[in-house]
């Protein structure tokens, strides 16, 4: 999980390339089982924009694990905002019972 952190923070100071190297360390340290640490790799690929990706990974995340709070952050949290409006982001959190807040 400090790999996604750290990518956090590296996005912020405008790294995008070592941000998408630490996403890609998460993604490498994940376990079959769990959510949450998929929901991250998810909000890194998001925030950098990579929306095929965090679909990917948050389509895994809630596959993993029925956690509501997973979706309540997903739905709330700055780094899917890049991805917050795509009709496929809309339709996925539906499919798991979380909806989209209107804009």
């Amino acid at each position: 999980i400090a790999y996604a952190w750290r990518a956090r923070l590296l996005l912020k100071q405008n790294e995008p390339e070592q941000t998408k190297a630490d996403v890609a360390q998460v993604e490498a340290l994940l376990t079959p089982d769990g959510g949450w640490p998929a929901q991250r790799v998810a909000a890194g690929y998001a925030a950098l924009g990579m929306a095929a990706e965090a679909l990917l990974w948050l389509r895994r995340a809630l596959e993993r694990d029925k956690d509501p709070e997973i979706i309540a952050e997903t739905l709330t949290h700055e780094d899917f905002a890049p991805v917050r409006d795509l009709p496929e982001f809309k339709a996925l959190l539906a499919e798991f019972g979380g909806a989209a807040p209107e804009v």
